[in-house]
Order: C-alpha cells, then sequence, then structure tokens
C-alpha cells in the first residue's frame, strides 16, 4: 500500500500547490497561479518569497513602490504563520490543540483567543452545513491510517462505528476562554479551515501596512489583495483537472477574494488497489466520494477553506454563504 504524507505540522487536505513560477516538480496542483509575467506600472516592485510553514509551502507575493517595504512585510506574515502554527497543529505535542486534545474526557482548558475563534467558528460552520464540516474527524484520519500508524487492510465496520462514537461537533465545549472535549479519545483536527484562518490573518496584516496588490497561497488556498498591476480584473487562477495530469479545469480571476480547493485525489492510503481519500464524510466515517473536487470562492479565506471541504462532502452548493460560489467537478 502507499503511505499517507507524513507532515510534522498542520495536515493538509490538498498537496503543494506551484504558484507564480515556485518550483514543486512532481506534486499534484490543486490550483495555481497563472500569471506568467508583470509589465504593468514600473513603480510597482514585485516581491516573491517562499517558505516551509504550517507543514506546507507559503508562497507570497506583494506589488509595492517600495521594494524594501514589502520584504519586511513577508517577513512579518511568514512569522505569524509560524506563530499561528504553534497554536493548531494536530502533530505537534507542545501545540495549544494537542493539549486540548490530550484533555478530551475530563475538562476544558483555557486557550488563546485564536484558537477559541477558530474552532467556534467551525462549529458556525458545521451547523450551517448539516455538519459536512467537522472538525472532530481526528479519530477517523488515525484509524484509515493517514497518521503515523499506516495499515495494510481498510477498517472493518465495527472499527468505524468506533470511531464514529467519537466524531460530532456537538462534543465540542467552548466555556468562557476555555475549549474542551466531552468524550475521552476524541480529537480536534483544524486541517480543513486552519489554512484559511491563517490567510484571513495575514492579508489584514498586509493590508494594515498598507499593501494593496498581493497574492497569498498556502497549501492550494489562495487570498488575493486587489489585482496585479497588468490585469485589473485580479489574479488568474487555473484549477486543476484531476482526470488529466498537469490539465486546467477552469480557469476564474481573484480580487479582495478567496479561493479554495478540496478534492481526495492528492493525499491517499491505498487498500487492495483502490485509494482513499482523507476527506471524510462523518456521518459514513468513510473518505467523502461524491465529487472528484469542490472549489468556492469567497470574501474570506476562512469561508473559502470551510466552506469547500464542506462541499465536496455533500455536493450540495445550496449551503454556502451570502457571497461565495461554488465550483463542482463530478466524476
Amino acid at each position: 500500500m502507499s503511505k499517507p504524507n507524513r507532515n510534522t505540522s498542520l495536515p493538509s487536505r490538498r498537496t503543494f500547490v506551484k504558484a507564480l513560477g515556485v518550483a514543486a516538480a512532481g506534486l499534484a496542483f490543486p490550483a495555481r497561479a497563472l500569471m506568467a509575467g508583470f509589465p504593468g506600472d514600473s513603480k510597482l516592485h514585485p516581491v516573491r518569497h517562499s517558505t516551509f510553514v504550517m507543514g506546507q509551502i507559503a508562497n507570497v507575493t506583494i506589488f509595492h513602490a517600495d521594494a524594501a517595504h514589502a520584504r519586511e512585510s513577508v517577513t512579518a506574515v511568514f512569522n505569524e504563520l509560524r506563530r499561528l502554527e504553534k497554536v493548531m497543529s494536530v502533530f505537534d505535542p507542545e501545540s495549544e490543540l494537542s493539549a486540548v486534545n490530550r484533555a478530551a474526557g475530563r475538562a476544558a482548558i483555557p486557550v488563546s483567543a485564536d484558537l477559541r475563534d477558530v474552532i467556534a467558528r467551525s462549529t458556525l460552520i458545521a451547523s450551517g452545513t448539516r455538519d459536512a464540516l467537522d472538525i472532530t474527524v481526528n479519530p477517523l484520519l488515525g484509524l484509515w491510517g493517514f497518521r503515523d500508524n499506516a495499515r495494510s487492510t481498510p477498517p472493518t465496520d465495527a472499527e468505524v462505528a468506533g470511531a464514529l462514537s467519537l466524531v460530532g461537533i456537538s462534543g465540542v465545549r467552548i466555556e468562557g476562554d476555555s475549549v474542551g472535549l466531552t468524550k475521552a479519545g476524541a480529537s480536534i483536527d483544524l486541517g480543513g479551515v486552519a489554512v484559511g484562518f491563517a490567510l484571513d490573518r495575514i492579508a489584514a496584516m498586509l493590508r494594515s501596512r498598507g499593501i494593496a496588490s498581493a497574492l497569498l497561497e498556502l497549501s492550494g488556498d489562495f487570498y488575493a489583495i486587489g489585482a496585479p498591476p497588468e490585469s485589473r480584473h485580479g489574479w488568474e487562477i487555473g484549477i486543476e483537472d484531476p482526470r488529466h495530469a498537469g490539465g486546467i479545469w477552469k480557469r476564474v480571476f481573484i480580487r479582495d477574494q478567496a479561493l479554495s480547493t478540496s478534492g481526495n485525489y492528492a493525499s491517499t492510503v491505498v487498500f487492495n488497489a483502490k485509494s482513499y481519500g482523507h476527506i471524510f464524510d462523518p456521518s459514513r466515517g468513510f473518505p467523502a466520494d461524491r465529487l472528484l473536487s469542490a472549489t468556492v470562492i469567497a470574501p474570506t479565506a476562512f469561508q473559502a477553506d470551510g466552506y469547500s471541504t464542506a462541499l465536496f462532502v455533500s455536493g450540495d452548493s445550496s449551503m454556502l454563504p451570502a457571497g461565495a460560489r461554488g465550483l463542482l467537478l463530478r466524476s
């Protein structure tokens, strides 16, 4: 069998993206930036940097008249991403989230405003999507071999039922400044929302620094501030067609918007020559399989991230919030 990714940080429901000429040979790309050159306003200097953070490749491109200010802003962005990693990583035993998971079934524990906020907002998306987004699916990820517990056979029905007994957003407790889980053995995985939360945060940071043109990308999610100098329409993003290697299914422009694509073709385990993806249908305890991919374009990255997962699970675009639209790729 093939082994799942062994990230040491936040889990990914997408693999890395090739954006703006950043090399990522051999990887599947759910979406990619399609800008080839930037011949526009000569007063605006392009500054591009990439780093590995939150278990993913982060790409930042900024246009600004002051290149030094743009570089300082990129440094601030990467520092903030590393700080959020310490809050939300399910793999880091020292993270705040890991502390919440260890205390499951015993007590709610004090957490930072960031962790409380991302969990609270996730429960709201869950309630609006009939729990198609459920941050408590971590026991299922472990059961199916998406953690450090590779297995050679698929779970039995009894094993799936046992893991499902620990899954459910109703088991999340938010009490003032504390967060807890009501069932021992339950655990939270923020892989479906953490990237969006982080992108919104760093976009706000850049705007506060006077940045009016930038493209931020992390793990296949994008947030576009304004537009690049040569395009009033915005930043052009190509959505991958998983049926054709390297193919583009759709091209879209985003401006002061976010885009997220979810699919079960990137990170998989294989049993008996059949691949199973890592986005789970929490109503069944099995990997979601209604769609090939689901893309959401929304006003915020948190919405795009969370709702693309929910849309991939449910296939129901009627659940999307105002200002968001979905693009569904069916088999």
